[in-house]
């Protein structure tokens, strides 16, 4: 029996127009609207809107609230070995965008290494050229690859220990 009808609907739907079916619709709903119940129609269809519209907020109240950061996402910035650090975080709690600031001007600090020494000089461009000679704002005495390494443990030990400052740079 259900088959029958949808063979039929499906039938009458695929043989009319686009203008025909939204016409039917609306049609359909007219009926509905004044048609004689123990409530108007009128009253089921503001109901119904109603009770659409609370539907739709509340989905939408849910959707759009923010999902709670964890508190060590807050931590981006820091002084470690001397020079300011700030960081952002990546995915699965990975450090990325790593990067010393000069503890003057806040401008990027540039580092450079020398080999055989493995000493890694980070240099403030912005106070070079002010001074008229090279800044030198602290020098460390391992490669700079072994650098950004220890700095990220740094970063991680100190999340561990709560070693850190209260409010990120």
């Amino acid at each position: 029996m259900v088959g029958v009808a949808v063979t039929l609907v499906s039938g009458s739907l695929v043989s009319k127009t686009v203008r025909e079916i939204v016409g039917d619709v609306v049609g359909w709903l007219w009926q509905l609207l004044v048609c004689s119940y123990s409530v108007p129609g009128w009253v089921l269809a503001i109901g119904l809107f109603a009770v659409g519209l609370v539907l739709f907020w509340v989905i939408g109240a849910v959707r759009t609230q923010p999902t709670a950061q964890p508190p060590w996402q807050s931590f981006t910035g820091d002084e470690i070995f001397g020079v300011p650090w700030r960081w952002s975080w990546a995915q699965g709690g990975r450090i990325r965008d790593l990067c010393a600031y000069c503890p003057t001007c806040d401008d990027e600090l540039r580092d450079e290494s020398t080999y055989p020494h493995d000493t890694v000089y980070m240099i403030c461009e912005h106070c070079s050229r002010q001074r008229g000679r090279t800044k030198v704002v602290t020098s460390i005495e391992v490669g700079h690859n072994h650098l950004v390494d220890l700095v990220r443990k740094e970063i991680r030990r100190r999340l561990r220990t709560g070693e850190r400052s209260p409010a990120p740079n």
